[in-house]
């Protein structure tokens, strides 16, 4: 079973990781695309999809996995889920008139038509988005630089991402199931702009294993970089 609403209800409006000092990358002047998926563990549906993200290759396309909250009231409560991952969902598929369901993908920051994957066309330039991180007690502090032209203003934006979970299901429409989630958000920031020192927390409980921070204009993304987080402990 699928679960949507139309968005006149409650929607608002290459990561080629370089060889840069540790805790920080560099996105290069290629785009690297951004595939998002919006799913569920009470979504009887979405085990195919998040099976379909799981194959995707990284090194390609950066991969998100948001769980959203809004099945929570239908049997089972999914642990990755959160508020602001809904809101994401919503907000973002307002903004192309679209309707807001799970399974829901999104390529470089547009929802793709329900049913389909995404395509990634052939890579564009971009400007270089460079981000480093400085641990910190409780999290990190983010510097980020880059060289866009400034013909309309840039909306910067972060997510933690975790490794991969499974989980045993024992309610609600995957009641029995056991359920692998890769690449899940685990956290999620708007950032001011310029971005120099902002304090990304360390989520709890959870051990995050890359920060992707990317750019939109116009609502749709422009670039992405994702900074391995292997050897950049917060303290």
């Amino acid at each position: 079973m699928w679960r949507k609403w139309l968005c006149a209800i409650g929607c608002c409006s290459g990561m080629a990781v370089n060889a840069a000092p540790l805790c920080a990358a560099s996105s290069g002047t290629q785009q690297m695309p951004l595939i998002e998926l919006f799913t569920s563990e009470g979504c009887s549906s979405c085990p195919p999809a998040d099976a379909w993200l799981a194959r995707q290759d990284s090194s390609k396309a950066i991969l998100l996995a948001w769980h959203v909250d809004y099945w929570n009231d239908l049997g089972w409560p999914d642990p990755l889920s959160q508020p602001a991952f809904s809101e994401r969902q919503k907000q973002q598929a307002g903004r192309f008139a679209a309707e807001v369901y799970t399974p829901q993908f999104m390529l470089n920051g547009e929802p793709v038509a329900p049913g389909a994957t995404p395509v990634v066309p052939p890579a564009g330039t971009a400007f270089k988005l460079q981000a480093q991180l400085t641990p910190s007690a409780g999290g990190w502090l983010l510097h980020l630089t880059g060289t866009a032209d400034r013909t309309a203003p840039l909306i910067y934006r972060a997510v933690l991402v975790g490794a991969s979970e499974t989980h045993a299901v024992s309610a609600g429409e995957n009641a029995g199931r056991r359920l692998r989630h890769t690449h899940p958000v685990l956290g999620y920031w708007s950032l001011p702009n310029p971005i120099d020192g902002y304090f990304i927390a360390r989520p709890p409980n959870r051990r995050p294993v890359q920060l992707v921070v990317w750019a939109e204009r116009q609502q749709r993304i422009v670039q992405a970089v994702s900074v391995a987080l292997a050897g950049c402990a917060s303290r």
